[in-house]
């Protein structure tokens, strides 16, 4: 076999299977670099959506309420936001907890977490915290002069509260 042979018949060969075997490991590049992607964005989703720190937190806030004689059975009042304002206790707990789902909310507005597990795991969550201390958060925002404070919170449990209810009265019946 001459040198002309081997360049006319073995080379394009070798050649096509030299770039086949570097595109495939382009295609495999690609799709490891999509799952780690993937996988990154779950274990996000998952460091926001950390149940088990808002029920920490949340026991917290009962059982520190509960020591002042408040109740949080449905919203406060604004004597009870005072006295919550007044105990230091019950202050840095109820904070603690609007702190960290203000945390959550700016995570679904800026996108970082996915929006629709969100709603599944921390809607009713949301909604009821909000419902129940909107008051404090008025009394917050007054205090320290910022009608920003926890506007996120805000926005995000008055949106899954519209939301909630289209959901709870569907336009058609079950069949």
């Amino acid at each position: 076999m001459s040198l002309s042979d081997f360049s006319m018949d073995v080379a394009p060969v070798v050649q096509l299977g030299v770039a086949t075997l570097g595109l495939l490991g382009l295609v495999f590049v690609w799709y490891q670099v999509r799952q780690a992607a993937k996988w990154n964005r779950l274990r996000s989703d998952y460091n926001f959506l950390d149940i088990e720190a808002f029920l920490r937190l949340s026991m917290n806030v009962f059982d520190t309420l509960e020591e002042i004689g408040i109740s949080v059975d449905g919203p406060l009042s604004c004597d009870d936001a005072e006295t919550i304002l007044q105990d230091r206790n019950a202050s840095l707990a109820v904070k603690a907890l609007l702190n960290d789902l203000e945390n959550l909310c700016a995570a679904v507005r800026a996108k970082c977490v996915d929006r629709n597990l969100a709603f599944r795991i921390h809607s009713s969550n949301v909604i009821t915290v909000y419902d129940n201390f909107r008051v404090l958060i008025d009394r917050i925002r007054n205090e320290y002069k910022d009608p920003d404070l926890l506007v996120e919170l805000e926005s995000v449990a008055l949106k899954w509260k519209s939301e909630s209810l289209v959901s709870i009265h569907p336009a058609k019946p079950w069949t």
